[in-house]
Formats: structure tokens, sequence, C-alpha cells
């Protein structure tokens, strides 16, 4: 197992993986429309959530905790 850190530094590279998979499925998949749109739709949504992902990660890293004020 990896360290988060490690995964989160190959995800970038995880989502170019993503798009030309995406492209070699437009070339191979224009007989059979149903798994092109499928094929599609998942790599697609897969996209978005690595991406929101990498986001709520980088805004966890920057956010500072305000400790608590003692009445």
């Amino acid at each position: 197992m990896m360290s988060p850190d490690q995964t989160i530094s190959q995800w970038p590279r995880l989502n170019e993986y993503i798009l030309y998979n995406n492209a070699i499925m437009i070339i191979y998949n224009i007989k059979y429309p149903y798994i092109f749109i499928c094929t599609i739709l998942f790599s697609f949504f897969l996209y978005i959530g690595l991406n929101i992902a990498i986001l709520i990660k980088i805004s966890g890293i920057t956010r500072k905790i305000e400790p608590e004020v003692i009445r």
C-alpha cells in the first residue's frame, strides 16, 4: 500500500489515462453505441470524482483550523 500522498500525486496522471482511454473507446466502439455511451458516462463521472477528491484534499491541506475560544 502506498501512502495517500503518493496516491494523490498520481491522480492527475490517472485523469490523463481516463481521457486517453475515452479516445480509444470512441475509435473502437462506434459499432456498439450502448457500450460507447456507458464508457463515456462512467469515465466522465470518474474523472469528475477524481478532480473533486483532489480539490477536497488540497482544501483540507490549505485550510487552517482555528483554535476553540476558551471562555
